[in-house]
């Protein structure tokens, strides 16, 4: 009997879900990287496609400086979003995977009504479009993904994969709500919120890739304490904001 026991012991460990996600800080890192070029794009008013103006097939459009590392980083155009993002499949989420079947009505949602409808689903609406996405809160994913056993580098890559959706998207209502929050950014030039320099250092900060995260930091003058400050309370650090913005038209005056 014991025995019969411990096998079915085993047998039900070895058939348990666990987190399929892959996350890497160099994978990580990258990606925020090409999610800076989109910050630095809105810091400056004009489109991303600035600065990340390539696709997979023309490579070499990319930016590549010392401010605006892209071409070096894989980034691409999304021309779907205009959102400059990492090209690399092995850093996925797989998401579509795991998600419970509650979840997965989320993006099933025909419109906005039907979406908040749905306990656990988010809309996002950018000022302009038409049209919106409904996708589960990142809450919920998180809850989900830790339960699957997830690391604090999974959940990193996971909380940035949907940050400039869920927490960004809808505060596009216009430049104050936006800004109200330090983990997003405004772009005035094309009407949209998005992630913010603070929020993608927070991000690999809290995924253990440390080092990574003060060399991010680091290239707009400030640091990893202000970023999670920052990033973390959601409404800190303005004076510190005026200081990287002022940095950055400065940098991008050099790159002009």
């Amino acid at each position: 009997m014991l025995r019969i026991a411990l096998f079915l012991a085993l047998v039900a460990g070895a058939s348990a879900a666990t987190y399929p996600g892959i996350a890497t800080c160099a994978l990580l890192t990258k990606s925020a990287y090409c999610d800076m070029v989109t910050w630095v794009a809105a810091a400056s008013d004009t489109s991303p496609s600035t600065y990340c103006s390539c696709s997979p097939e023309v490579a070499l459009q990319c930016t590549d400086t010392a401010k605006i590392p892209a071409k070096s980083n894989g980034c691409a155009l999304d021309a779907g979003d205009n959102t400059c993002g990492f090209n690399d499949n092995n850093l996925d989420t797989k998401v579509f995977t795991w998600m419970t079947d509650d979840q997965k009505k989320c993006p099933n949602a025909a419109d906005e009504a039907a979406c908040t409808a749905i306990a656990g689903c988010i809309y996002t609406k950018p000022t302009g479009v038409t049209g919106g996405a409904c996708q589960p809160t990142t809450d919920s994913l998180v809850a989900t993904a830790t339960g699957l056993g997830a690391t604090a580098l999974q959940l990193a890559h996971l909380k940035l994969d949907m940050h400039s959706t869920n927490t960004c998207g809808p505060l596009a209502k216009d430049e104050a709500t936006c800004n109200a929050n330090l983990q997003c950014a405004w772009n005035k030039n094309d009407k949209t919120c998005t992630t913010s320099l603070f929020y993608l250092v927070h991000s690999l900060d809290s995924g253990g890739c440390t080092t990574e995260a003060a060399a991010m930091a680091k290239l707009y003058d400030t640091d990893v304490a202000t970023a999670n400050a920052i990033s973390t309370s959601g409404a800190a650090g303005f004076s510190s904001l005026a200081v990287v913005v002022s940095a950055l038209v400065a940098a991008l005056s050099l790159i002009a």
